[in-house]
Order: C-alpha cells, then sequence, then structure tokens
C-alpha cells in the first residue's frame, strides 16, 4: 500500500495527500478539520464537526438526565430546610382573646343589654383587627425568611425544564 494517498477536501475541493499515519487533520487550504476513515482498503473523509455533533447529542442528553436528579434532589433538600409556618405566640393569644370577646358578645346579646353588647362587640372587632394585623405581619416576616428558599427553588426548577426539554428532545 502506498505511503499516502490523494483525496480532496470535502469542505474547499482542495487537492490533499494523506500518510497512512495519520487519522484525523486539519485541510492547509481551509483550515477544517476532518478524520480519515479507513475500511476495506478505501480511504475517505468525514468531516470532525458531524462526528462532533453526534457525540455531544448523546453527551448532552446524559448530562441532562444527570441534572434532573440532581436538581430533583436539590429541591427537595431546599424545601426541607425552608422554614415552616408556624403561628407566632402573638396571633396565639390575640385568637384566643377574640374567641373570649366573641363568647362576651353572645352573652351580652342573650342578657339583652345594649351597653353590654356594644361593649362587647367594640373588644371583638378590635381583637379581630389586632389579630389580623399580628398576622399579616407575621406572614410578612415568614415570607422574607423563605425568599430566598423560595428564589432557589424557582432558578432550580428553571434549569430542571431546560434539561428536561434537552432530553425529550424538544
Amino acid at each position: 500500500m502506498p505511503e499516502f494517498v490523494t483525496l480532496t477536501c470535502p469542505s474547499c475541493g482542495a487537492k490533499l495527500q494523506v500518510g497512512n499515519d495519520v487519522d484525523s487533520f486539519a485541510c492547509s487550504h481551509c483550515g477544517n478539520e476532518h478524520i480519515v476513515k479507513r475500511s476495506g482498503g478505501t480511504v475517505s473523509l468525514a468531516p470532525v464537526v458531524e462526528q462532533l455533533k453526534n457525540v455531544r447529542a448523546g453527551v448532552d442528553k446524559t448530562a441532562s438526565e444527570l441534572a434532573i436528579k440532581r436538581l430533583k434532589e436539590e429541591i427537595r433538600e431546599i424545601q426541607a430546610k425552608m422554614p415552616g409556618e408556624e403561628k407566632g405566640c402573638l396571633t396565639t393569644v390575640m385568637g384566643w382573646i377574640a374567641g373570649i370577646f366573641g363568647l362576651a358578645t353572645l352573652g351580652a346579646i342573650l342578657t339583652g343589654e345594649w351597653g353590654s353588647i356594644i361593649g362587647a362587640s367594640v373588644l371583638l372587632i378590635a381583637s379581630i383587627i389586632i389579630g389580623d394585623y399580628i398576622r399579616r405581619k407575621d406572614d410578612k416576616a415568614l415570607a422574607e425568611k423563605q425568599k430566598p428558599y423560595v428564589d432557589a427553588i424557582a432558578q432550580r426548577r428553571r434549569e430542571l425544564e431546560k434539561h428536561e426539554s434537552i432530553v425529550s428532545g424538544e
């Protein structure tokens, strides 16, 4: 077998001399890289880019499958660490106070004393308003504590969607 074969560059058409010991090279005219294919005495060229595209698609899918598993686990870990919705002590106390004033209002209604009805009703309404204010304040504080966790989960879910689309081929 000769020490080299003459082939034509598939990219630019230039004449190339390829030695027996060469498996890949760059065309000296256009710079495109090629793989030398030898099979049954036939020598041909295949652009490296085509080969890399096939390899890359497989690698991307495998990497995305691994990323999906990792991201789902990270989301579970973040959710486990996220501060929960715990009622504040003051919110609970105000709930009990509102309940007591509710019973007092009911008792005043049963006795029919307008002064007692109005007084108990005012206290009931005030305790409900104060309790609601405290609950909203607690909810806002909890939302601020949870914000970094919620943001981290949202970011991972966006990544997860991207990887799931790669795996599904969309």
